[in-house]
């Protein structure tokens, strides 16, 4: 089990009541997984009986546990292909890697384009350095600093996703820049998310919900036709900013509590900005609502990056998208369409 570094920021409400007696149609289940993408996994799902909720339940677990495994960027596993094994291996030779990686980085890519470059899984070689500092900065306070600048610049000149080449036909990655890493980490558990959602609806569960961290999936409605209500975390303490109703909808937040360190009184974030280099600082948190999950975890970082303006225009360009922005001062912004009560 990896050590927890974060806890989920978009708390799922009134999860632990089970529903309804033995005859009245579905229950309410509910299950925690601490093994999965470094945070908390709460599950919530309708069934009949407790037998078909486990057996839905543990294909969950499994299936996040292998997704983790293939999305990894620091370990090796038997039997699969992690990123770590592609970003070590890649720039010599194609790398076969599972079908659900290649779909990932097809994403990445669009995820790239779409945004600017703003949203770039190529940003490995910088991102590795803030992760060393962070950790640095965390175990030994007392010595917290910034990396270099001359050094992220430098990794930067290696961050290309055009260097990252995709046979979607052979399931293969290279890299043409021997010096290039790949961090899925904008999108990695959106994808998760959703992917499992997908899959537990193609197996017969019509009405579940799906925590990851700050990622939340929900499938379909609750059987009575009820909408899920989230609560969306305040950055800044244990509460919530309001509520939204979603309904076969994903809510993704990224924000600057999640992983940080702190350097002579200033925090650092995990969010790195590819025009300064730079943890991003525009706003506290940025919380986005759409149909799929992989799209909302991308925009969410993507909007969390960008000023205001700017993020406005990408998220009006995305049908069904809305976006809640959380100031550095408080105040509250967001789309017409994003209903937080």
């Amino acid at each position: 089990m990896k050590r927890l570094i974060t806890v989920p920021l978009i708390a799922v409400m009134a999860l632990t009541l089970l529903l309804g007696c033995a005859d009245a149609g579905p229950k309410q289940f509910v299950y925690a997984y601490f093994d999965c993408f470094d945070t908390v996994t709460e599950l919530t799902l309708y069934a009949n009986t407790q037998s078909e909720a486990n057996e839905a339940a543990d294909y969950v677990h499994r299936r996040l546990i292998y997704l983790n495994k293939l999305f990894d960027i620091y370990h090796e596993y038997e039997g699969v292909t992690s990123l770590k094994t592609v970003n070590d291996n890649a720039a010599a030779a194609p790398v076969a890697v599972a079908e659900e990686t290649v779909r990932l980085m097809l994403f990445a890519k669009k995820a790239y384009d779409l945004t600017g470059g703003t949203v770039n899984a190529a940003m490995g070689s910088v991102l590795s350095i803030w992760h060393e500092y962070r950790e640095n900065g965390l175990e030994h306070p007392e010595t917290a600093c910034l990396p270099d600048i001359n050094e992220l610049k430098s990794a930067y000149e290696h961050t290309d996703m055009a260097a990252v080449i995709i046979d979607e036909a052979e399931s293969t990655i290279y890299f043409t820049d021997p010096e290039l890493k790949l961090d899925v980490g904008a999108t990695a558990k959106g994808f998760a998310a959703q992917l499992v959602a997908e899959e537990l609806s193609e197996r017969g569960v019509g009405s579940a919900l799906l925590s990851l961290g700050g990622n939340v999936c929900a499938l379909g409605t609750k059987p009575d036709g009820s909408m899920w209500n989230i609560a969306v975390q305040d950055p800044r303490s244990d509460g919530s900013i309001g509520r939204v109703a979603i309904g076969s909808q994903s809510l993704v937040t990224s924000g600057d509590y999640q992983r940080f360190y702190t350097v002579d009184g200033v925090r650092y974030n995990h969010i790195i900005d590819p025009q300064t280099l730079m943890s991003a600082d525009r706003f506290l948190s940025v919380t986005v609502m759409c149909d799929d999950g992989t799209m909302a975890d991308a925009l969410s970082t993507a909007l969390f990056i960008m000023d205001y303006e700017e993020g406005s225009k990408l998220i009006a360009a995305i049908d069904g998208a809305e976006a809640l922005w959380v100031n550095k001062d408080g105040t509250l912004l967001y789309t017409s369409g994003f209903d937080i009560k």
